[in-house]
């Protein structure tokens, strides 16, 4: 090899890193707010039924989810937390006020460490 090439070998090794390294690390950052939406069609029932057919219902929700507002269909749309959990996290909402930190949703019955991490991501006190 010649003596002038080993620099821009470097130069290639290195532009090869920066950019696999930019690439992988890129790829594991939050880009903002997520948007999730869920539409549903409710099955029409039979004409000589009573019932009038459901609408369809459509959903749209924002992440992070503000804690201190997030309504019970909002705080089930995170994972691990179903209707009992969520409406434990509004009783204690209730009974509390807003939480200071979302730290303290590890005061509500049910929620541990490792429920907490999972979603510590998509939720916000807002402050």
């Amino acid at each position: 090899m010649k003596k002038h090439s080993f620099p821009i070998l470097l130069i290639i090794t290195f532009v090869f890193t920066a950019f696999t390294l930019g690439f992988f690390l890129g790829r594991n950052c939050s880009s903002g707010d997520i948007l999730v939406s869920n539409a549903q069609r409710i099955p029409q029932y039979a004409a000589e039924s009573p019932i009038e057919p459901a609408p369809t219902l459509s959903s749209t929700i924002i992440f992070p989810i503000n804690i201190n507002s997030a309504t019970q269909l909002e705080l089930m749309s995170l994972p691990g937390i179903g209707e009992i959990l969520a409406q434990r996290i509004l009783n204690y909402r209730n009974e509390h006020g807003d939480f200071a930190a979302t730290a303290e949703l590890l005061n509500v019955e049910g929620i541990g460490t490792t429920k907490l991490e999972a979603i510590l991501d998509l939720i916000t006190t807002g402050g």
